[in-house]
């Protein structure tokens, strides 16, 4: 059963948050629901933001059994219902393409795990119309990349040199970011080479051994084994801040739907160095949505109490009536996902002094001129994070 935090009652716009936390999920506290909706709502608000967290067909679905009440404006059921049946043609039209580029893959004998929207709408989902998708993430091997990217221009599509340029993309990143009519992403892994990332240390191959057969579009292939779902759903959550309910609702969804090892869990974490990304998730998850995150995997998962509050200070508006949404997760501020404190001190030195090439990617400097700019780097970046703390201490603005 879902439940609503205290925290999140006394924040802004109180009803109107907990609707939506209460509508984040496909199996929903109805009665509580009910309650709700006996209060005055500003449903301006809660139709903007639950399209800002891709929550809008959830939404529908769940307020639509409360039609009878006569409380819900008719104009705001009309908008969800067309958020609702618009996910449903542009889903139905992503899994046209990607049925056509899963066959291609399967003619050209390689492999491919279907990662988080395209997976999770049809097969934890069950209603391709709950849970939207605006790109097709599949993975591929290594050895396979050379073919995949082949596989891509045959299929129409162009590589975007400047989301993810190939070469740079190939040393530091995970993925390369193809365009037609929507984007397709292709992954070799799931963290990159860079930043608080290459300090967690996923064997990818284990990844794949442990992959279950699946059918998506009609077409067989491979999806993560949902202990690997959840770490990788939770590994991309710092990547976006932390800031869509949708990608919350992903983890409860698969808590609920599979009989997830928790031993295994905690097992992965420790050996894979993602306990403190595995901990934000799960608790975030666990204390919004009330996903059924046993007490044990939890503590086991926990951080010291200092490194906790900081971390919780930093997030604690991922669901909020402000304007200046969050302070989160910025790049400092990811030395907090990092286990072992030996790997914090080598981010830490990366993050101010980055290599050469990195610099030269993110300014597109070049010559001597890259020397001078490593010099002042690291003042840039002292100032930069001072003026966030300093942000974080005013009074917030609404």
């Amino acid at each position: 059963m879902f439940f609503i935090t205290k925290e999140v009652r006394s924040s802004f716009f109180p009803y109107e948050n907990e609707l939506l936390l209460s509508c984040s999920c496909t199996n929903p506290d109805m009665d509580r629901i009910k309650d709700i909706l006996g209060n005055r709502l500003n449903w301006d608000y809660i139709g903007a933001n639950g399209g800002k967290h891709g929550i809008s067909s959830l939404l529908y679905r769940n307020l639509s059994h409360f039609d009878e009440l006569g409380v819900i404006p008719d104009k705001v059921m009309k908008h969800l219902k067309g958020q609702y049946f618009g996910t449903i043609a542009r889903n139905t039209r992503h899994y046209d393409e990607l049925r056509h580029i899963l066959r291609s893959f399967k003619d050209a004998e390689i492999p491919v795990i279907i990662l988080k929207g395209a997976a999770l709408a049809e097969i934890v989902y069950h209603d391709v119309g709950l849970r939207g998708f605006n790109d097709i993430d599949i993975l591929v091997r290594k050895e396979d990349l050379k073919n995949a990217k082949r596989i891509a221009l045959t299929a129409g599509y162009t590589l975007d040199e400047q989301v993810s340029p190939e070469a740079y993309n190939e040393k530091f990143g995970c993925d390369l970011y193809y365009f037609k009519n929507f984007p397709l992403e292709i992954h070799w892994d799931i963290l990159r080479k860079s930043g608080s990332d290459k300090h967690t240390k996923v064997t990818i191959e284990e990844l794949w051994k442990n992959a279950t057969p699946v059918r998506i579009a009609n077409i067989d292939a491979l999806m993560l084994a949902p202990e690997n779902m959840l770490l990788h759903l939770c590994i991309h959550l710092p990547k976006h801040r932390y800031n869509r309910l949708i990608w919350l609702c992903d983890i409860s969804e698969i808590i609920r739907y599979y009989d997830i090892d928790w031993n295994l869990v905690l097992k992965n974490a420790n050996k894979y160095k993602a306990k403190l990304y595995l901990y934000y998730g799960l608790y975030f998850t666990s204390k919004l949505l009330g996903a059924n995150v046993p007490a044990y995997a939890l503590q086991k998962l926990k951080p010291n109490n200092l490194e906790r509050m900081l971390f919780l200070s930093i997030n604690k508006d991922i669901i909020s009536g402000r304007k200046n949404v969050l302070y989160q997760i910025t790049p400092l501020f990811k030395v907090l996902l990092i286990d072992r404190y030996l790997d914090r001190i080598r981010y830490l030195v990366e993050y101010f002094f980055p290599p050469i090439e990195m610099m030269e990617h993110r300014y597109g400097l070049s010559g001597s001129r890259i020397y001078f700019h490593r010099i002042a780097y690291p003042i840039y970046i002292v100032m930069k994070n001072f003026k966030r703390f300093v942000a974080m201490l005013l009074p917030p603005k609404m």
